[in-house]
């Protein structure tokens, strides 16, 4: 997440948003939590996004994670970010990574539906007077095995970014 990033308009339910990075969510099937703590749905890693493309074409297994000693899990963290995205939209903050944390036990299949959760751990003012969190992330087959789990520590900016 950076400043200048290309915005993507989605909807979630009745609420049009604006989110930074490739898009990996399925908008139409997120449901956010009543407290706006946590977010489910379904993902895709299209092969139309090039880091994705490579994979699927240069493996056996078309697949969007373990490649080239890559981060494996950094998909399920763009997928935290779309949620991220969706989840502080009605606070007017934007967010930081300060650090992140990912494993990823399964293979995320490229071009398939897969489910993931997002789940907003901790938020609290520091004495800095800005916002700090603990956030996560699972991705599962629709059958429920994980596939890919993530977390990371944010800070508030106060300008968006």
């Amino acid at each position: 997440r950076y400043k200048g990033a290309p915005m993507q308009n989605v909807v979630i339910g009745d609420r049009k948003i604006q989110l930074r990075e490739d898009v990996f969510i399925i908008p139409k099937t997120v449901v956010v939590s009543e407290d706006g703590r946590s977010a489910r749905g379904l993902c895709r890693f299209p092969s139309t996004v090039q880091t994705v493309a490579d994979r699927v074409e240069h493996h056996a297994v078309p697949h969007a994670n373990v490649v080239h000693g890559l981060d494996a899990a950094k998909y399920a963290l763009y997928v935290l970010w779309n949620c991220a995205g969706i989840l502080s939209h009605d606070t007017g903050m934007d967010f930081l990574v300060s650090n992140q944390n990912t494993n990823h036990p399964g293979i995320l299949l490229a071009n398939t539906e897969l489910a993931f959760h997002a789940q907003l751990l901790s938020f609290k003012k520091g004495q800095s007077g800005k916002h700090r969190g603990l956030a996560r992330i699972e991705i599962s087959s629709k059958e429920g095995e994980l596939l890919a789990e993530g977390s990371v520590q944010f800070v508030e900016v106060h300008e968006r970014v």
